[in-house]
């Protein structure tokens, strides 16, 4: 495992950390950072004694986290080998794509009557920043307001375990969505089509809202297929590219 480095270039230990937090807690949250920004490539091994020695932490921790992160399906343990950051071939991530289509499809019906005004209002001012990172040409930018205006509609759905499971995808798939090349048309027509979405949800349309965003992700499937049919050719290579820094989506509202 590469070294994971802290913002000023160096592991920061985990000493005097910890007052809000478990041990285990802060290393399940510092791992999965890495393994969505792309730090921890997909297939790549995650040895406990190399977080121990970076982190100044022991192994029990390390393990603790390195469970949970297994059970969300971020990594596969092998007895007597160790964890591995999960691999995803092509296939799979299609797989994930029709249900992530399905799903947030209705989540976004589910949260139509849920929405308050300052929904909408935070709605519309990612729309505006949006249009300034449009203009900007920023589409890293782009992507990240992308994934805010959709999950503050999702947030509103009362179906808890249905927001969880749309988490849960995104972040396995994360790594490749956020390699995509977007084209000028392709993020314009995005952002005409939240306005679209917009518009429905405000008279209460869940049904039209949802075919939107439905065919949002079928669109964004085509075009993520073409950008990896070349650095995804066969099983358990990873998408090419540097992921941006993952914005975890707030909890639902209970």
């Amino acid at each position: 495992m590469k070294p994971l480095l802290g913002r000023e270039g160096n592991a920061k230990p985990l000493s005097g950390v910890g007052q809000f937090k478990s041990k285990s807690e802060i290393v399940y949250d510092f791992l999965k950072l890495h393994i969505l920004n792309g730090r921890l490539k997909p297939g790549e091994r995650v040895a406990v004694s190399d977080v121990a020695k970076m982190l100044g932490i022991s192994g029990i921790p390390i393990r603790e986290a390195l469970t949970r992160l297994e059970a969300e399906g971020l990594v596969t343990i092998t007895p007597h080998i160790g964890a591995r950051v999960i691999s995803i071939d092509k296939t799979k991530l299609e797989e994930i794509h029709v249900i992530r289509t399905e799903l947030e499809g209705l989540a976004t019906a589910l949260a139509c009557r849920c929405l308050r005004e300052e929904d909408f209002t935070r709605l519309e001012q990612i729309l505006a920043e949006s249009e300034t990172a449009f203009a900007a040409a920023d589409y890293k930018e782009l992507t990240e307001l992308n994934e805010r205006f959709h999950f503050t509609i999702y947030r509103s759905c009362p179906n808890q375990s249905l927001y969880k499971m749309i988490v849960e995808l995104l972040n396995k798939s994360r790594f490749a969505s956020s390699s995509l090349v977007i084209s000028a048309a392709r993020a314009k027509n995005s952002i005409e089509e939240h306005r679209e979405i917009v518009r429905a949800l405000r008279v209460n349309d869940g049904e039209l809202a949802s075919r939107i965003v439905k065919q949002q992700k079928k669109d964004s499937w085509a075009t993520i297929s073409r950008s990896i049919a070349e650095t995804l050719p066969c099983r358990g290579v990873p998408a090419a590219g540097t992921p941006p820094e993952p914005h975890p989506p707030e909890k639902p509202r209970e």
